[in-house]
């Protein structure tokens, strides 16, 4: 473990506040608005999304991403289950990439307070808006630890304790391990028929760095593919800033399980297709040699 985009796969959280009402299971690419009530049940927690706050996990996401209505300030956290308090204190005292030009470095060592760990970071390299950062953690009784990381103005850290109470506030309950299904449903798809006129995205958050991929299957043969580095993509609640665009085209054709693209160039890329189950969502998925692509309606081309 060495940053906060490493721990967990794909599921992340926030706030757990009791009530009666039933949660309901969190989900990646919704946007869920403030007094929402969520749970992760494969990781055993429960929580609500704090008053005029949103939250989003995005598609492919290994951090949940929090960010206040009216406010420049943003919330990342992440869970890493069977963790033990070295851990927690080993992962707090080491340095954060937020992007390409951003680093967290942490100031001392953290200090723990109950069964509440905190640290200090400063940051090193890019920070046009002059945030501050803080991290807290907790472990549950069901061995699962939280971090959270906030970022908020240097000048105005209104959010800090609000950030702390709710780490406090995390419900853990006993995990409920999904069903696991082994068979590969990758059987004699016919891809062309498939993947012809739709889009396939590629989505992944490490570090607060977020990573999208766009691969536009036109009906004519043809094809376009952009990709986006950022903290944070457009894909999430809101941008605070970019560091790489690209974008591309050529022709492209499917033989068997092998998507071949041939790049306006000259060159060439080859991808095996399959098809895979996905136990943390309990659904079948795309996968692009060894990464799963959404496949989505083509906005682009028929």
């Amino acid at each position: 473990m060495n940053s906060l985009g490493k721990v967990f796969c794909a599921l992340i959280f926030v706030l757990t506040m009791h009530s009666a009402k039933a949660a309901t299971e969190l989900a990646p690419g919704v946007l869920y608005a403030g007094g929402a009530q969520l749970k992760v049940s494969v990781l055993g927690v429960e929580f609500t999304v704090p008053k005029n706050w949103q939250a989003l996990l995005p598609q492919g996401a290994e951090v949940l991403f929090m960010e206040p209505e009216n406010a420049v300030a943003r919330i990342i956290i992440s869970a890493v289950p069977d963790s033990t308090e070295t851990d927690i204190r080993q992962q707090l005292m080491q340095s954060q990439d937020l992007d390409m030009h951003t680093k967290l470095i942490p100031v001392g060592k953290p200090d723990k307070k109950g069964d509440t760990f905190s640290q200090q970071y400063r940051f090193e390299g890019f920070n046009s808006q002059q945030l501050a950062a803080k991290a807290f953690a907790r472990i549950g009784k069901n061995k699962t630890a939280f971090v959270l990381m906030i970022l908020e103005p240097e000048a105005d850290p209104k959010f800090t304790q609000m950030a702390k109470k709710l780490v406090q506030l995390v419900r853990f309950t006993q995990p409920v391990q999904p069903a696991t299904q082994a068979t590969n449903k990758s059987g004699n798809i016919n891809w062309e028929q498939e993947l012809k006129g739709r889009t396939l995205k590629y989505m992944n958050t490490s570090n607060g760095l977020s990573v999208t991929k766009l691969m536009n299957l036109c009906s004519d043969y043809s094809f376009s593919y952009s990709d986006n580095d950022s903290y944070v993509s457009s894909n999430a609640i809101s941008d605070f800033s970019a560091s790489n665009q690209t974008g591309n085209s050529g022709r492209w054709h499917i033989e068997g399980n092998q998507l071949t693209l041939q790049w306006s160039d000259g060159s060439v890329s080859r991808f095996s297709l399959s098809r895979r189950y996905v136990e943390e969502w309990d659904e079948w998925g795309t996968f692009v040699d060894e990464n799963r692509w959404f496949n989505l309606t083509n906005n682009v081309c028929t």
